[in-house]
């Protein structure tokens, strides 16, 4: 790969932008993943598309970018007046929305939503064991996210909604999760141990804690003797609404391999992502999901977008080297000499970090069709509505870097 992206390529983002109703960005933690999903989303606004991100982050970096005092559980939106006082055109009838997901309120939502009778949902609520694990489960956040999104395109409030995943180790948590909640849920081991407790009820329990005694005194003494109960009773209620997160389950797996949704990775040159990176273009397609593309961010380039060949002096240092030689006082000048020897130095060190990052994107792109989006190393962080429009800017309209 020649490290050059072309306008086809930009051009991916830009239909989906345009076209789709749903776009995950994926990524381990670190990549950058939370602000490409809010300048992708502050894009397709522009554009005159009504969006919403639901992110997962809770810096409050994010919310302060897009001119808000804090993000939560409830859609927020973003004043079209600051985009106006930034300098930022926004077309048409486009607005940009912003939530944060809030996983116990979520599950708490999950559990009203489900359960067949309201004080089945109180008493469920209220259990000291949901209270303690509602946010603990394996795979809780990610299938949390994507309850909150099946939800919100449930009616056409939204054009598109951009959905930051959650920062896990594995970009693919956020796929596996519904299952991983579901094996939680469905675990022999809960069936076997508390399944007797729903069937024969307190002689049971009462056994359980004979058995266990050791363990259950230790615990009564921490949590007042109700730990079994609370327990048994947690599993019991359930039950109940087992069947209908199984059933959503499936139907937020369907929507993701629609074709009303687009999948992006998000990763950087750091050898530890293109690893985690290299493992999610391996295991993508089996999850019957389209990739729309790969984007790299914090590429150590030239300011035209080139990569130094190796060796090879920086023109600032010919003409320097130049102003030297005609120029005897200059000569002379150990602190000119010092100041250019670090000069090179620090050229040199920069041109070996864009070189191994071409390295990596080379050896992450060998062997896929995946379409690979550069984004440059910003100097600064993204403060604000004019930094995610220039974050945008080298998505949607490939150019040299500068």
């Amino acid at each position: 790969m020649s490290g050059q992206t072309n306008t086809t390529q930009g051009n991916q983002i830009a239909r989906a932008l345009a076209e789709r109703r749903l776009i995950v960005v994926c990524g381990s933690g670190g990549v950058g993943k939370t602000t490409t999903s809010a300048a992708l989303a502050c894009a397709a606004a522009q554009q005159g598309r009504k969006v919403l991100v639901l992110t997962i982050d809770p810096a409050r970096r994010l919310a302060s970018a897009l001119g808000l005092s804090e993000l939560d559980n409830e859609p927020r939106k973003v004043s079209s007046s600051l985009f106006r006082a930034q300098g930022l055109v926004m077309k048409g009838k486009g607005e940009l929305w912003a939530m944060m997901l809030d996983t116990k309120r979520t599950f708490d939502d999950v559990i009203r939503r489900y359960a067949p009778r309201p004080e089945l949902a109180e008493q469920i609520l209220g259990n000291l064991i949901y209270q303690q694990v509602s946010d603990a489960l394996a795979g809780t956040q990610e299938y949390m996210a994507m309850e909150q999104l099946y939800e919100l395109t449930r009616d056409d409030k939204y054009d598109l909604i951009v959905v930051d995943t959650p920062p896990t180790q594995h970009a693919l948590d956020f796929l596996d999760a519904p299952e991983r909640m579901m094996n939680v849920l469905d675990s022999g081991v809960v069936k076997l141990v508390w399944g007797g407790a729903r069937k024969v009820g307190k002689s049971y329990l009462s056994w359980l804690r004979r058995s266990t005694k050791v363990v259950a005194s230790l615990f009564e003494r921490i949590t007042g003797g109700e730990l079994f109960g609370d327990m048994a009773e947690f599993f019991q209620a359930f039950d109940e609404l087992y069947a209908g997160i199984r059933d959503r389950s499936n139907e937020v797996k369907q929507m993701l391999k629609s074709d009303q949704t687009l999948f992006f990775l998000v990763t950087s040159p750091a050898p530890s992502s293109m690893q985690e990176s290299q493992y999610f273009l391996g295991k993508i397609a089996g999850y019957g999901v389209t990739l729309g593309g790969i984007i790299v961010n914090r590429v150590h380039r030239l300011t035209d977008g080139t990569v130094p060949v190796e060796g090879a002096l920086p023109e600032a240092k010919l003409i320097i080297d130049c102003l030297v030689k005609t120029q005897d006082s200059m000569v002379k000048d150990l602190r000119l000499k010092t100041l250019i020897d670090e000069l090179l130095a620090a050229w040199q060190s920069y041109a070996a970090m864009a070189s191994h990052d071409q390295h990596q994107i080379e050896r992450l792109t060998a062997g896929h069709s995946a379409q690979v989006m550069q984004v440059p190393y910003f100097d600064s962080d993204i403060h604000d509505l004019q930094g995610l429009n220039r974050l945008g800017g080298y998505l949607l309209t490939p150019k040299s870097y500068g």
